[in-house]
């Protein structure tokens, strides 16, 4: 939590007072933005809000002063939308980006459109597709940093419950039919893993036959079934079978 961050840190600068008066006792204070900003490998634009005339509304500040953030409104509707520009192209993501307001994070466009810049110090964003691309679902339509001159906005944030469908897209699992005419059937197959199934029911008769081949590297294979039982309890079996050179094949 930021509160036992903060007195960690206030343990810290009065530890200088051991070494004398004379000793720089100052350390930087960090804002309720700090850690993750830190973490998704700092900002790539900075904004003060005290170096610029002070505008009424977000919309008028994002329009005249936030670089690379679009307002954009469609009937009732109104959309935040990043962009980063390339030397001859503009890529440009998709509706409302990550919000992180006071150190809460939040997908609420309707929230931080109803700031008032006034209670502001800074707006920072985080455009480029390379910092963006190690985030996955967080990242994939930008960053966009917010401080509050009190930093306690997260106490008023709206909704923060988005959905995160993964870091990685969903694979078909590699599998060889040999029973099918195979051009590169001469190629040696070294799979490890030769069978996998996330989703095996066994029935009423309380057993199910799976059928898989088995590849060249011959000797001993693990068989490793995981599921759950109808009561819901959890279970798991190991067996060891040996895979033996086919002559005859």
């Amino acid at each position: 939590p930021y509160g036992e961050f903060a007195f960690n840190k206030q343990i810290i600068t009065n530890s200088y007072s051991f070494f004398g008066r004379e000793q720089n006792t100052s350390l930087k204070v960090q804002g309720p933005n700090s850690i993750l900003e830190e973490e998704f490998q700092g900002a790539d634009a900075t904004i003060k809000i005290a170096d610029y005339v002070l505008f009424p509304t977000m919309e008028d500040l994002l329009r005249e002063v936030v670089p690379f953030v679009q307002f954009q409104k469609k009937g009732s509707k109104q959309n935040i939308r990043m962009s980063y520009r390339y030397e001859r192209s503009v890529k440009i993501y998709g509706d409302d980006p990550l919000y992180i307001i006071d150190g809460f994070m939040s997908r609420d466009t309707p929230f931080f459109l109803s700031i008032k810049p006034e209670i502001l110090l800074a707006i920072k964003i985080i455009n480029n597709p390379n910092k963006l691309g190690l985030l996955g679902k967080l990242g994939e339509n930008g960053i966009i940093f917010v401080e509050s001159k009190k930093g306690n906005l997260f106490s008023t944030a709206g909704n923060n419950l988005f959905p995160i469908a993964g870091l990685s897209k969903a694979v078909n699992f590699y599998a060889i039919d040999y029973l099918k005419p195979n051009k590169n059937e001469r190629v040696p197959d070294l799979r490890a893993n030769l069978y996998w199934t996330p989703a095996l029911i066994v029935g009423k008769t309380g057993s199910t036959d799976i059928t898989c081949f088995a590849s060249d590297d011959t000797g001993p294979i693990i068989i490793r079934v995981e599921g759950l039982t109808k009561e819901g309890i959890p279970f798991q079996a190991e067996k060891t079978i040996d895979v033996k050179y086919n002559s005859t094949r």
